[in-house]
């Protein structure tokens, strides 16, 4: 949990919250995972296709 914790709170932090419990802050964290999962599964996929260089579709 003190992964997690942390990230809410940088999340928070960013988003000028001061209460990680707020939903849009769990929402934004979510949605974050989200994005990082899909991006790491695109990076395995493409390691295992011998491709040296991926790029996301949204550029990094």
């Amino acid at each position: 949990m003190g992964l997690m914790k942390g990230f809410l709170e940088n999340v928070a932090d960013e988003m000028g919250e001061s209460d990680i419990t707020q939903p849009r802050v769990v929402d934004e964290a979510e949605r974050r995972l989200a994005i990082e999962k899909r991006r790491d599964r695109r990076l395995v996929t493409a390691k295992c296709r011998g491709t040296d260089t991926f790029v996301a579709p949204d550029g990094t």
